[in-house]
């Protein structure tokens, strides 16, 4: 299983890995990109080295600003630079203030709304 975890997470497509070819691990893959476990989002949050589906990183990211985390933080958690959290915090807060008042809509449903 690690090694089709390992070509899943990475994005590998070609030849057989995990007992799967490139078609099966197609339909997998696009499950693991809708997938947010509240659980793997807090230990990164945590600082442990977790791999963050993309659902995951935005729900991260909207922790990371209710939590007033810091930049210097989540910049070493998603291995990205800190003016790029900088950007994904002003983004994050702009939908806040822009919908709070409102009904979520789907995009803006958080880990605990979508299954794994």
């Amino acid at each position: 299983m690690a090694c089709l975890e390992a070509a899943v997470e990475c994005g590998d497509n070609d030849g057989i890995r995990g007992g799967m070819t490139e078609s099966e691990r197609k339909a997998v893959r696009r499950r693991f990109d809708l997938r947010c476990d509240p659980a793997r989002v807090a230990a990164a949050l945590s600082g442990k080295d977790v791999h963050l589906s993309g659902t995951e990183r935005q729900e991260l990211i909207r922790q990371a600003v209710m939590s007033n985390a810091s930049v210097d933080r989540v910049a070493r958690v998603l291995k990205v630079s800190e003016a790029h959290v900088q950007k994904l915090f002003r983004c994050e807060r702009r939908k806040f203030t822009g919908t709070h008042l409102r009904t979520p809509s789907a995009s803006q449903v958080t880990c605990e709304g979508i299954s794994a």
